[in-house]
């Protein structure tokens, strides 16, 4: 058993009056959940200058119509130059890569942090890449949503959320406390995790549900939308999430997700199983259980 998230509050004090602020900060792949960091960075004065880095003008224009981002640029390597934070909000298997071609240009001593949904794969990765300039400490803020893209990052609401935090024995202790004192003044919650840790309670959390949703999708047949009551609409709301994001995350945490799927299967093809054999004090139990569970965990909301 995983021991309890060591959740760290937020006080008014360092959202009103944070340690420092920034003359630049770099956020590449400005959408949902990067333009919401933007526009948190830009509304509490935590930097000076947000660039925005893209691969598509019309995204950057966006951006900064949001209030996202100061100016946006496609040139990665000018984007991160001369940026006291660069964070990395692309779908997870680009963060890596990017990383790698960002790192002869980031400024010596420059805080890097990623807004990735799985870690244990990512994060060595990126602390080899920039390890020769930069410090490196994984973040993941629980505050995204099933749209996509940066006009709907002012909808984010990332203040009084979670915000995972994922050092390794390699992360310079200094690099840690950096980055959980800019979420702590952007106004979030923060817990430390392993990436380890970090996708394993993901999965059971996050990425399994999708699948989950998505599967429960494709059961519908021509019609069935007309029939389709909120219970339906709430359990598979977030499968109307960006598929290309998520396709990254299965990709990126498919161990811990596939452990769980096959779990679930499992669990199913049992209740099926009492169903089929008319157990309705079994099913009613099982049923129970779940509901139990759910209220000792999440509550009852």
């Amino acid at each position: 058993m995983l021991d309890t998230l060591p959740v760290r509050g937020y006080d008014t004090a360092r959202m009103t009056n944070p340690s420092r602020t920034y003359a630049r900060v770099a956020i590449v792949g400005p959408g949902l959940v990067g333009g919401a960091m933007g526009i948190a960075l830009r509304a509490r004065k935590l930097a000076r200058e947000v660039v925005g880095i893209g691969r598509r003008e019309s995204s950057l224009e966006e951006a900064v119509r949001v209030g996202a981002i100061d100016r946006g640029t496609l040139d990665l390597a000018g984007g991160v130059a001369g940026a006291e934070v660069v964070t990395f909000a692309t779908p997870a298997d680009l963060v890596a890569p990017l990383a790698e071609e960002a790192a002869p240009h980031l400024a010596e001593g420059a805080l890097v942090t990623d807004l990735a949904s799985a870690k244990a794969r990512l994060v060595p990765l990126v602390e080899r890449a920039v390890a020769a300039r930069a410090r490196f400490v994984g973040s993941h803020p629980l505050a995204g949503s099933e749209k996509k893209g940066a006009s709907h990052a002012p909808g984010v609401r990332l203040e009084g959320a979670l915000c995972l935090v994922t050092p390794t024995e390699a992360t310079e202790a200094s690099a840690v406390e950096e980055v959980e004192a800019l979420w702590h003044a952007i106004g979030m919650r923060v817990a430390r995790l392993s990436p380890a840790e970090h996708d394993a309670r993901l999965a059971r959390t996050s990425h399994v549900p999708h699948m989950a949703a998505a599967g429960l999708s494709a059961l519908l047949e021509s019609g069935d939308g007309a029939y389709a009551a909120a219970g339906f609409r709430d359990a598979t709301r977030i499968a109307a999430g960006d598929a290309r994001v998520w396709s990254a995350i299965s990709m990126e945490n498919a161990d811990e997700i596939v452990k769980n799927l096959r779990g679930l299967s499992i669990d199913l093809m049992g209740l099926a199983h009492l169903i089929e054999e008319g157990e309705a004090d079994q099913i009613r139990l099982y049923l129970e259980k779940a509901a139990e569970r759910r209220a000792r965990e999440i509550g009852g909301g």
